[in-house]
């Protein structure tokens, strides 16, 4: 029984909303969201999810797919031509499960692009899960170009069905090795960083330290709403809804399945892999620079001492700091905040809630950026820093050997975060 208060926010969200109606006859639970944009690879997400379906063991696992097929307003002939070119393959396509297609066309510029058409498709869904009272529905987002593995449905759907109470799972991803030499070099440096970057942010204690890819992770629909849905954003979008939803906690790791996303070199968003795949083969380097470690010590100088800082005056606290820290700090306005925290928290425990509330995952990429820019701290070698992070003996290792050790790594050592924005190991 979802709670009343909860149900009428829920009832107010898809009033304010503009929700595509689904045709879904069938009793539903679990539900893939894939964003399409001209781009016929879905056809091989879809193989896989039917291989996938053809795997599950659990009778009470009941899927569907939600595809939006979507390009914005004053789009080219061939975009147009291409997109209904795939929406009639997809009606003519037959599957196990069932699959609902959305067509959002001539979407307005402003907002046109992969947020907005992952909103349309959650929306949907979840206001199917709601009417049909469905009080654990999952979502699970995915992405055109990502293949998933054979216990892909069984696995996600266990997992929320064994912790009714969970929000979300990053899922375990791996690049597909890529023919094209200079690509599957940029697809794996890139990949090395963005592991370097959840392990560093793991190293240092930070809450929101898990990978937000679009294509690799699942959330409760409630969970969802009550983050107010899918940002309309043309790129980042996954990782401002997730960090939104992890503040709730009772987020983790799945490790036990795998989506496997196609190396491709791409402009659909402003930023991401297809973007720096193009930019790591245009600079000719074998070279990605990433974050200097030294700036996430001094990320854990500001939020790893949160008692010292409830106990203590916020400026006392802040002059204790590197002057390359507290000018970023000042930009940001720290103690007003922090001052104005104070007075509406009456403890430790939910000063510690409301500060990561506040001081997300958005500012500690937002600091980290701000100490390379200002020249405080050089960017490194994405390979130099890894060496750095696992103290390797071996100098020698190629960038795909230090990727396959990085997998392993977060393979073997799943989080969840805690209703109290602490990480704890995963039982295994």
């Amino acid at each position: 029984m979802i709670p009343p208060k909860e149900a009428k926010k829920i009832k107010k969200y898809l009033a304010s909303n503009n929700i595509r109606h689904l045709n879904l006859t069938e009793e539903i639970n679990v539900a893939v969201v894939i964003p399409v944009f001209k781009d016929f690879m879905v056809f091989s997400a879809i193989e896989s999810l039917k291989n996938s379906y053809s795997n599950i063991r659990n009778s009470k696992i009941k899927p569907a797919l939600v595809v939006v097929i979507n390009h914005p307003e004053n789009s080219d002939k061939a975009t147009v031509q291409k997109n209904k070119h795939i929406a009639q393959m997809l009606k003519n396509l037959s599957a196990p499960f069932p699959i609902e297609l959305i067509e959002a066309y001539d979407l307005p510029l402003k907002y046109a692009g992969v947020g907005l058409a992952r909103k349309i498709g959650m929306d949907a869904i979840s206001a199917h899960f709601f009417k049909n009272n469905i009080e654990n529905g999952v979502i699970i987002s995915l992405d055109a170009d990502t293949v998933v593995a054979e216990n892909y449905f069984e696995a996600v759907f266990n997992e929320f069905d064994s912790n009714q109470k969970s929000n979300g799972v990053s899922i375990y991803y791996e690049h597909l090795p890529a023919k094209n030499k200079k690509i599957y070099l940029a697809i794996t440096l890139y990949e090395l960083h963005l592991r370097y970057y959840i392990n560093m942010l793991r190293k240092i204690d930070f809450p929101f330290a898990f990978h937000t890819i679009g294509s690799a992770f699942a959330i409760n629909y409630r969970a969802y709403l009550r983050q107010n849905g899918m940002p309309k954003k043309q790129g980042g979008e996954d990782f401002y809804l997730l960090n939104k939803i992890m503040l709730e906690g009772k987020y983790k790791d799945l490790t036990g399945t795998a989506v496997y996303p196609f190396a491709r070199p791409t402009q659909k968003t402003p930023f991401g892999t297809g973007k720096t795949i193009i930019s790591i083969i245009c600079s000719g380097s074998n070279t990605f620079y990433t974050y200097n470690p030294q700036a996430f010590y001094l990320l854990k100088q500001i939020t790893s001492n949160l008692k010292i800082l409830y106990d203590n005056n916020c400026q006392n606290y802040i002059n204790s700091l590197p002057a390359k820290t507290t000018n970023f700090l000042d930009t940001i306005n720290f103690c007003d905040n922090i001052n104005k925290i104070k007075r509406n928290t009456t403890n430790l425990d939910s000063f510690h809630k409301a500060f990561f509330t506040w001081f997300n995952g958005f500012k500690a990429v937002k600091f980290l950026n701000y100490l390379h820019n200002e020249k405080h701290l050089p960017k490194i070698p994405v390979t130099e820093a890894i060496k750095q992070l696992s103290k390797s003996k071996n100098t020698t290792a190629t960038p795909l050997q230090l990727l396959n050790e990085l997998r392993q790594i977060d393979q073997n050592n799943s989080l969840t975060l805690t209703n109290k924005l602490g990480l704890v190991k995963n039982d295994r």
